[in-house]
């Protein structure tokens, strides 16, 4: 009876991997920090937003950053759940051409307004960021309130990725040895503790941009994160460089040897 003849499964060259994963690690931290550079643009509007005041009579229609009210009328409204949803309104304001607008889904307002009904739309910077009527209130995509959840969001992610990509180049650098025999259980674990500690940086940096803490404060809540990070990847890092006697096969039990 005659097998198959099998060939050893070969890993990739350490040096070989290294190389692919430096430049994405760079380009995700690269990129997160350009998605987390439009945060404070974000937060900045929404402050606007939140402390505008109600036009006057008399303004001018430049005059975009104050919360002008609109009234309208109901002329029909679309409301399409499941794939390629659509919640819209369909209102018509005095001679004015009639205008749709959007909301994110069809409640508390869209499900309850009927043709004919009067509503107010709240104009602001001559988008409609709400809709009020029969008593609730919805707001539009335009409205910015919460917009900066995103990016940081996004940007945590990117960081969290890029962390761990450079962590591993770092380790397939020092430790090719490990890599070759299969040993990569410890910079598994201490690469995603490292990124999700280094992830927090940003949001640290935001977090006190937006309350308004002073620039030292700012300052040192990234490197108290930092010194975690150091911290917590120190056992990980020794027991990478330590490998168990029984995963070392170029070393034998002197009580073993004949």
């Amino acid at each position: 009876m005659r097998f198959a003849r099998t060939t050893p499964h070969r890993r990739p060259r350490p040096h070989l991997l290294a190389a692919l994963f430096l430049p994405g690690g760079l380009a995700c931290l690269a990129l997160a920090a350009l998605v987390a550079s439009s945060v404070p643009a974000t937060l900045a509007k929404e402050r606007a937003y939140s402390s505008a005041l109600p036009c006057p009579a008399m303004a001018r229609p430049e005059d975009k950053n104050c919360l002008r009210l609109v009234p309208h009328t109901v002329l029909n409204t679309k409301i399409f759940d499941g794939r390629g949803a659509q919640y819209e309104a369909r209102l018509a304001s005095g001679s004015a051409s009639p205008l749709t607008v959007r909301f994110s889904g069809d409640s508390p307002l869209l499900v309850r307004l009927h043709r004919g009904d009067p509503v107010t739309a709240t104009v602001w910077r001559g988008r409609i960021t709400s809709v009020t009527g029969r008593g609730v209130s919805q707001a539009t995509p335009a409205d910015p309130t919460g917009d900066y959840l995103y990016p940081i969001a996004l940007s945590l992610l990117l960081t969290t990725v890029g962390a761990f990509g450079l962590w591993f180049v770092w380790w397939l650098l020092r430790h090719p040895g490990d890599y070759a025999a299969g040993r990569t259980r410890s910079v598994s674990v201490a690469g995603w503790v490292l990124a999700g500690v280094l992830s927090l940086i940003p949001l640290a940096a935001l977090v006190g941009a937006f309350a308004g803490a002073p620039v030292w404060f700012q300052a040192c809540m990234p490197a108290g994160f930092l010194a975690l990070a150091w911290k917590w990847g120190r056992p990980w890092r020794s027991t990478a460089r330590r490998a168990p006697r029984s995963e070392r096969p170029d070393r034998q039990d002197p009580k073993e040897t004949p």
